[in-house]
């Protein structure tokens, strides 16, 4: 797991040591110009794929909020009706209700990290590819501006916090709900 206060060595990240193809230099190409221009159309190209990571992530969470949603919606219509079943009943109908909840959570929980996993590689080979640019805005400029602050949390941490969040909340509710 990468140290997000600081900013990583790739010198020898498994990511970086397979990026650069050693046969192809700017001397091999038929013009200097020629390789920097394709290797500024692979480095757009990068970013757009960490976009649509970002992009997928969000209708992910988006998916699984509204999954959330409407299972929280049905428990409040459920908890109407609640008095008219046994404690036993009660009890079976928890069970069958939190346990999809749960499993939920730890899938959009694993997603979660596995897009972060997936753009911090992403993100390595954005540095790597900014070592051959003139300007680093991303891997120098901000993480420096990042680490310089100290304050800086990643988002895609907080992000893991959410489903999390709801599985305590649906056991402490469920708990409320066996007692009251």
């Amino acid at each position: 797991m990468a140290n997000f206060m600081q900013i990583p060595d790739l010198s020898n990240d498994a990511v970086v040591g397979t990026l650069w193809n050693a046969r192809v230099t700017p001397e091999s190409y038929p013009s200097e110009e020629l390789y920097y221009t394709h290797l500024m159309q692979q480095y757009q190209t990068i970013l757009a794929a960490i976009e649509a990571v970002s992009n997928q992530r969000n209708s992910t969470n988006t998916f699984f909020l509204t999954l959330h949603t409407i299972f929280v919606t049905g428990i409040g219509l459920a908890i109407g009706y609640r008095s008219s079943l046994l404690l036993s009943e009660v009890q079976w109908v928890l069970l069958l209700v939190l346990i999809p909840l749960w499993i939920l959570c730890y899938l959009w929980w694993r997603l979660i990290r596995a897009y972060r996993q997936s753009n911090a590689n992403k993100f390595k080979i954005i540095g790597e590819f900014e070592r051959k640019l003139p300007a680093s805005p991303f891997w120098r400029a901000e993480w420096q501006t990042l680490i310089k602050n100290g304050s800086y949390q990643p988002v895609s941490r907080l992000e893991e916090m959410i489903p999390i969040a709801f599985a305590l909340i649906y056991v402490f509710g469920a708990i409320a709900w066996l007692i009251l």
